[in-house]
């Protein structure tokens, strides 16, 4: 009878030691699962974080790396430009809902007008963002310009987010306002 038992015991031991084993190795894989997914998270923010007054704005899946310009530091939409290539980076292409949704988030809250990367420079009509699509006049409504915009009213080949209509319009390229540069991280 106690052969039988020790017996038992260590069948509950061996059984326990395994579980535990288990246990530890599930354990050990979620905690390495966790930190690769952290430390993806981790090293883009870093990247983003490593360039002077970058934040990280984040919408739904969407996150962009942007530099919001000083408040009060209004700029030609030339200049503008130029201040974000000296920065290593873009006017802010805005494509989509939820980047427009971060766009409007910060222009709602900080900025009256902001220059962002669009512009029909090169052809009156033809909308291209800085990375090189073209934004089709099908896609014009509602999410990116108001009724009767863009309207090209005194040469207005450039493109910011306006406050007062909560979308896009176009301006001429020498008013001076704000403006928002985005950093590609890879």
């Amino acid at each position: 009878m106690r052969s039988v038992s020790v017996a038992l015991m260590m069948i509950l031991f061996v059984q326990g030691e395994d579980t535990k084993r288990n246990s530890s190795r599930h354990s050990r894989q979620v905690i390495i699962e966790r930190n690769k997914r952290y430390s993806t998270i981790g090293i883009w923010d870093a990247k983003c974080h490593q360039n002077e007054g970058f934040v990280i704005e984040r919408q739904a899946d969407v996150k962009m790396c942007l530099f919001w310009g000083v408040t009060r530091d209004f700029k030609i939409f030339s200049a503008a430009k130029a201040d974000c290539q000296a920065k290593g980076a873009r006017l802010g292409v805005f494509k989509g809902s939820e980047k427009m949704t971060i766009l409007k988030r910060k222009g709602a809250s900080v900025y009256r007008h902001i220059w962002i990367g669009l512009d029909d420079i090169n052809t009156e009509g033809t909308f291209v963002w800085h990375d090189g699509t073209i934004l089709p006049p099908s896609e014009y409504r509602p999410l990116y310009f108001a009724e009767n915009r863009p309207d090209d009213a005194y040469g207005a080949d450039c493109v910011h987010y306006s406050r007062d209509l909560m979308l896009l319009d176009d301006s001429p390229c020498y008013y001076t306002y704000n403006h928002v540069c985005e950093k590609l991280i890879s």
